[in-house]
């Protein structure tokens, strides 16, 4: 009998002890589940970092876990279901998070939010997860700050020669209702402020609601966005940009250096029921941009249309309210196809009474398709001011077939060749050729495959170069020849139009060395430029 009373003594004070040791685990609404992992109020699942140690804390009343340190910690949602709460990172804090099938969905504010923290957070999407953030009247992901930065990769985007596929992990950060990017600002709020917004990996769908796929809310003044990898469908909504600002709002600067993009803009309708447009990528309606500055990756921009509108540029400024609001946009590698909508253009700006943009290209692959209704204009090709390089020359739209895919090289720099883009983050289409933008002035060499073929522009277009002895260049570098003001060439006669001193070069190889001269003051003048 001893020994039974001893043996329940023993039991009853074994589960008092586990009494407690369960107590002090879910003290805090905090319950240690695993060696390393620990369940936070029954609505997340959180690895690498503790409570007890100071790394985050979790407000049950209002559902909020907030982090607290720069540990680096995984979150998932408890059994992978959708959750009614809300991550903040505090002010100054470094936070690095991997999101491990998390799903949330409050019923108000943003799903993650580092407020105006001016501190560098990093969210990483894990190999082979589905992650969905919602904000209700805020961004899926909210930055309230120009300063400091947000930085959203996959596991490997830093790998030489990575290319993103849904294996890296998907992210959907969005706004359903009220004012909000999808990744970026919220509110609708004058002097709401956000940037310094990082994309490097990951497979993520950006939808805005009254507010850019990412970039900024109504008002917000977004001051860059930078994307070098991953693949990224984003869409604005009520007059905002996929990428950029949204309406009355601005943005500084869009730089595009890798990544697989499509991006979409969404009509605004005002009282009258009249409708107006943002750009895909840069500014929204009633917006402003400074500069959009392309330099690889492969996009698709598009807009909406209504018959009620206009229409906007695919790239650039949308709809006006005011005329002096655009900057300069430059593309310099890549693949870029923009879709105008209704009689608007694909690249520049979307109103005649705008201030025109500044439009250089010094490569990539370029197709400006102007709008269904839009004036087809035979020198701007699909934009709204003439193009030009980085040297101030005037530029022409070679169009190349390449079935085979052969590497292309203009004046030897290598260019694109076909390529495939995607219209969202599942469907794409191949293209089999190549758009180049070359000088008007001067001879262009193009090498597709082992063919090479010298082009010059004359007023028949561009025509082929082969039986013209003569090459020219402005003699001052640093002032362009503008073809039919300088210059132009009518079948093989080549007419000096102004005294801009034009160094002429011959090309015929007689018993001496090919020779230079220059032409300059008496004009008009005429050269043969055929042997």
């Amino acid at each position: 009998m001893g020994k039974k009373h001893g043996r329940k003594f023993k039991l009853a004070a074994l589960l008092a002890a586990c009494a407690l040791t369960v107590s002090a685990m879910i003290a805090g609404g905090t319950l240690f589940v695993g060696a390393d992992t620990e369940d936070v109020g029954g609505k997340f699942l959180i690895s690498g970092g503790t409570a007890a140690n100071g790394d985050y804390s979790y407000d049950e009343d209002n559902s909020l876990l907030t982090i607290l340190t720069s540990t680096p910690i995984t979150i998932r949602s408890v059994n992978n279901k959708f959750v009614n709460a809300k991550i903040f990172i505090k002010s100054g804090v470094d936070a690095n998070i991997t999101l491990d099938t998390l799903r949330i969905d409050p019923t108000d504010g943003a799903a993650i939010s580092m407020g105006d923290s001016s501190a560098n957070v990093t969210i990483t999407i894990k190999d082979g997860t589905s992650n969905y953030l919602n904000g209700v009247n805020a961004a899926g992901i909210e930055k309230l700050s120009k300063n400091g930065r947000l930085t959203i990769t996959c596991e490997h985007a830093d790998e030489e020669n990575h290319q993103c596929s849904k294996s890296c992990g998907i992210l959907d950060a969005r706004c359903s209702k009220g004012h909000g990017a999808g990744i970026g600002a919220s509110g609708c709020n004058y002097g709401t402020e956000t940037g310094g917004i990082y994309i490097k990996g990951g497979m993520i769908t950006a939808v805005g609601h009254n507010g850019a796929g990412i970039g900024g809310s109504n008002l917000a003044d977004v001051s860059d966005i930078n994307i070098s990898g991953g693949i990224i469908s984003a869409q604005g909504r009520n007059g905002a940009a996929g990428i950029g600002s949204a309406t009355n709002g601005s943005i500084g600067s869009i730089n595009i250096s890798g990544g697989i993009i499509s991006a979409y803009s969404n009509a605004f309708s005002n009282s009258s029921g009249v409708c107006y447009y943002g750009a895909a990528i840069g500014a929204a309606y009633c917006s402003s941009f400074d500069s959009i500055n392309i330099s690889g990756g492969t996009i698709y921009a598009n807009t909406a249309y209504d018959s009620r509108g206009t229409g906007a540029v695919a790239v650039g400024a949308g709809n006006s309210c005011n005329s002096d609001r655009t900057g300069i946009i430059r593309i310099s590698d890549g693949v870029v196809y923009a879709v105008g909508i209704g009689s608007a253009d694909a690249i520049g700006v979307s109103d005649s009474t705008a201030k025109p943009a500044d439009i250089v290209i010094d490569g990539g692959s370029v197709y400006p398709k102007c709008g269904d209704s839009c004036t087809v204009h035979s020198d701007k090709i699909g934009m709204s001011s003439l193009p030009k390089d980085s040297s101030g020359r005037e530029l022409i739209l070679l169009e190349i077939d390449n079935p085979g895919n052969e590497s292309i090289t203009v004046n030897g720099k290598a260019y694109p060749s076909n390529s495939t883009y995607n219209t969202d983050l599942d469907n794409s289409v191949e293209v089999k050729k190549s758009y180049v933008f070359m000088p008007k002035s001067g001879r262009n060499s193009v090498t597709v495959g082992n063919t090479t073929t010298e082009y010059i522009y004359t007023e028949s277009g561009l025509s082929n170069a082969e039986n013209m002895k003569l090459d020219f260049c402005a003699t001052d570098s640093s002032k362009p020849l503008v073809y039919g003001t300088d210059y132009k060439i009518d079948g093989s006669t080549l007419k000096i139009l102004s005294d801009k001193g034009i160094t002429v070069k011959t090309l015929i190889q007689l018993s001496r060395a090919a020779t230079t001269f220059t032409l300059r003051a008496a004009f008009p003048q005429t050269l043969l430029l055929r042997e």
